[in-house]
């Protein structure tokens, strides 16, 4: 695992003192879409020695409310609903990134998907559900790509 962060990504916000706990976690726009990324450490793990699984539902909440961020502006929201499905185990020393997009935005919530990996292969995937707090957003043009 290499110590350097690749080019164009940056830190994380340093306004979200729980992600810095459990980071550094890292961030970068790939077109409309955000990347993140974080290099997994022994501290990640659980006793069976893969990256815990509240770590990565952790950094697929990041992601995707980034990701809203970035496709509609730092509006006031909060996770109403995240699934994840963990296809494969990832391990310390191992880099997981994540992609995420915007599959809907209404006036009052905004649903998003992802997929993290680690070392270029899919460990889990998840979708989400944000309501918008203190104000509505005019409906997207925004639509499910499926």
């Amino acid at each position: 695992m290499s110590a350097d962060i690749p080019d164009g990504y940056e830190p994380e916000p340093e306004d979200n003192a729980f992600a810095a706990l459990v980071g550094p976690i890292f961030q970068k726009m790939d077109g409309d879409r955000a990347r993140f990324l974080f290099d997994a450490k022994e501290k990640h793990r659980n006793p069976r020695g893969v990256v815990h699984g509240g770590m990565l539902m952790t950094f697929m909440d990041n992601l995707l409310a980034h990701t809203i961020v970035h496709a509609i502006g730092d509006a006031r929201k909060a996770t109403m609903s995240l699934s994840c499905d963990f296809v494969a185990p990832a391990y310390p020393g191992q880099r997981i990134e994540g992609l995420g997009e915007v599959t809907r935005v209404t006036r009052s919530v905004i649903f998003a998907r992802g997929a993290i990996t680690a070392d270029g292969a899919t460990v889990v995937t998840g979708s989400g559900v944000w309501k918008l707090l203190g104000s509505t957003h005019p409906e997207s043009s925004i639509k499910d790509p499926s």
